[in-house]
């Protein structure tokens, strides 16, 4: 179904005491951009690349991205900053990069998804200020997912 969403790929890096969030990149898909579809999509493919321990080390944006682009079809990177304004749902996927000792935790899913409804027109900023439908862990949301949401 053409449901046209964007997600945003974006990384928490630990300095010691201080924490900074970083945009990696954004992508665009045309199709499927409902919570049951993309979102199912991005759970689906976080617990993938959890299962190969690609979630638990520096490089998790690459394993994540692995699987879900080999998964989902008509996706489109997209630099920083780019909007479209014809989108339905936005994601946020932000993961965690430990600058000091590498590893997050092999028992962690260091990986956090969000979802919010958009209308037309409507900037990420804008949207990302209110209270999304969804927002929580990869299992979090298949569950809730899973309820028809």
């Amino acid at each position: 179904m053409g449901t046209r969403c964007a997600t945003i790929v974006r990384q928490i890096t630990d300095y010691g005491t201080d924490q900074k969030v970083e945009e990696l990149f954004r992508f665009y898909r045309h199709w499927d951009g409902y919570p049951s579809g993309h979102g199912m999509d991005i759970a689906t493919s976080c617990m993938a690349a959890n299962d190969d321990h690609g979630l638990n080390n520096r490089n998790w944006c690459q394993h994540l991205m692995a699987h879900l682009f080999a998964d989902s079809a008509d996706m489109e990177v997209e630099p920083k900053g780019a909007w479209h304004s014809d989108i339905e749902y936005l994601y946020a996927i932000t993961g965690h990069y430990a600058a000091f000792g590498g590893k997050v935790g092999i028992d962690k899913l260091p990986v956090t998804i969000e979802v919010w409804s958009s209308n037309w027109d409507v900037p990420y900023g804008t949207t990302m200020r209110k209270e999304p439908l969804f927002r929580g862990t990869p299992q979090e949301y298949i569950e809730w997912a899973g309820k028809d949401n």
